[in-house]
């Protein structure tokens, strides 16, 4: 027991392991906040002679897929396509409940013109699941691209730098784990109870595999001043089609790709699509006019009564 047998690990029995395993792992959570931002090098790579998306000019047409895309990744990228296929007409109910209908004509947007020659291979009929599958389908295919554009304009990192923002962010929480697993071993072999401790392992457990994957996929500093200014540029726009049972096919199409779908199903045009929707995503955005948008993670603990170890 020897190896064991060292501070905090061999803290007396009780509840103030529990306590300072929280206060042990929040100060992690701050360092490696503080590591990832201030101590790692961002390599987005430099911006290009012209960006796809710049401050001072508004995105309009596919430009706005990769706000989604900047905003939320794949998810965004699936709520775009959907609502701003919808929103243009070019899918539309069908006479039969549960049915959708490709639409005559064609989208100015090459992305969802992929998606009408996809639903046109299945006659031009088909369930809202085949439409919701042709979705995630197509935003599995065009987000790697698109997240391509967004590194070459310096707005997302480079696969190195996601690397060394997941290390810097990782191995302060890490440490505290280990020592609360060494506590757990110790608990263990002395056959003293250690059932809030599991509890509480697991619990911060999450927490930090919910901040991990926030950290790796959050934007470069240049790529959330954009999008901070973005939200600052159009609020009037979402604030004025939040508060309006109808919208504009353009107004629809930029409010989902900085807020998600969740901000444009209350919408008239969506009355006949709702019961046939997914769930809708919000991560990343405001809802509406709300102020805030951007990314990262947030930091928090809880600590439950009982004895551990």
């Amino acid at each position: 027991m020897n190896l064991l047998d060292f501070w905090p690990v061999n803290m007396p029995a009780g509840p103030v392991f529990l306590v300072w395993f929280v206060g042990f792992f929040i100060a992690a959570l701050i360092v490696g906040y503080v590591a990832r931002n201030f101590i790692v090098q961002e390599s987005g790579g430099a911006a290009s002679a012209r960006p796809h998306l710049r401050e001072g000019n508004l995105p309009s047409g596919d430009d706005l897929a990769l706000v989604a895309v900047l905003r939320d990744g794949q998810r965004g990228l699936r709520d775009w396509i959907l609502a701003t296929a919808l929103a243009e007409g070019f899918v539309t109910t069908g006479a039969v409940d549960g049915q959708f209908l490709l639409a005559s004509g064609a989208s100015p947007s090459p992305i969802l013109r992929r998606l009408a020659g996809e639903l046109a291979r299945r006659g031009g009929t088909f369930s809202a699941s085949v439409l919701t599958a042709e979705v995630d389908s197509l935003a599995a295919d065009e987000e790697p691209r698109l997240r391509q554009m967004l590194r070459d304009d310096g707005l997302v990192p480079s696969a190195e730098t996601r690397r060394r923002r997941a290390v810097a962010s990782a191995a302060p929480a890490l440490v505290v784990m280990a020592l609360g697993g060494l506590r757990l071993v110790r608990g263990v072999v002395l056959d003293r109870p250690v059932g809030f401790l599991v509890v509480e392992i697991l619990f911060v457990g999450l927490v930090f595999l919910i901040i991990q994957k926030s950290v790796v996929n959050a934007p470069t500093r240049r790529g959330s001043r954009l999008l901070e200014w973005l939200v600052d540029a159009t609020r009037s726009v979402r604030g004025e089609l939040g508060q309006s049972p109808v919208g504009s096919a353009s107004d629809v199409s930029l409010t989902t790709a900085l807020s998600g779908l969740a901000a444009v199903t209350g919408l008239a045009m969506f009355a006949p699509y709702r019961a046939m929707l997914p769930t809708p995503s919000s991560g990343g955005g405001d809802s509406g006019g709300g102020d805030g948008c951007g990314s990262g993670g947030g930091c928090g603990g809880g600590c439950g009564g009982g004895c551990g170890g």
